[in-house]
C-alpha cells in the first residue's frame, strides 16, 4: 500500500472509531462511502474484492463495529458492518460435507507441516542434515 494511501486509510479508521460514525469521518477526510449487499466469505465487494481473502476479519465483526484499515487492490478501505445473517440450519446441513472436507484437509496439511518442522529440527539438532545457508538466502544480485 503506498504510504500516503495507508496513512489516509489509517486516519479514516481512527476518526471513524473515535466518533463511532464512519460516514462523518469519511466526509471529513474526503473519502467516498459505498454500501454493498450482504456477502459471504466468497462474495465479491466492489473496490474490496473477495471478502474471505482480502478481509476475513470482517466476517467476525459484530453489527455496528468499524474495521481497521484494509488494503484492497489499489484502494484503502474502512468498513462498518451494518447487518449480519447467520446461516440457517438448512444451509448448514446443505454445505456440511463440503466444509467438513475442507476443514479436514486444512487440519491434515497443518499436522503434516508441524510434523515436518519437528522432524527437520530434530535432524538439524542431531546433525543428520545440513543446509546450505547461501542457497536459502536466494540468488545474489551483483552490485546490490
Amino acid at each position: 500500500m503506498p504510504v500516503l494511501l495507508g496513512q489516509k486509510t489509517t486516519e479514516l479508521a481512527n476518526k471513524a472509531k473515535a466518533e463511532n460514525d464512519l460516514a462523518k469521518a469519511a466526509k471529513e477526510v474526503g473519502a467516498t462511502v459505498k454500501t454493498s449487499d450482504l456477502v459471504g466469505g466468497s462474495g465479491q465487494v466492489p473496490d474490496l474484492g473477495q471478502v474471505g481473502q482480502v478481509a476475513p476479519q470482517l466476517l467476525d465483526m459484530l453489527v455496528g463495529n468499524i474495521s481497521g484499515p484494509i488494503k484492497a487492490q489499489r484502494t484503502g478501505v474502512v468498513a462498518k458492518l451494518v447487518d449480519k445473517q447467520e446461516p440457517t440450519a438448512d444451509e448448514i446441513a446443505k454445505n456440511f460435507d463440503q466444509y467438513k472436507d475442507q476443514i479436514l484437509e486444512e487440519r491434515r496439511s497443518e499436522a503434516f507441516s508441524v510434523f515436518m518442522s519437528g522432524l527437520m529440527d530434530d535432524y538439524k539438532k542431531n546433525k543428520r542434515i545440513k543446509t546450505n545457508a547461501k542457497a536459502q538466502q536466494g540468488p545474489q544480485v551483483p552490485g546490490a
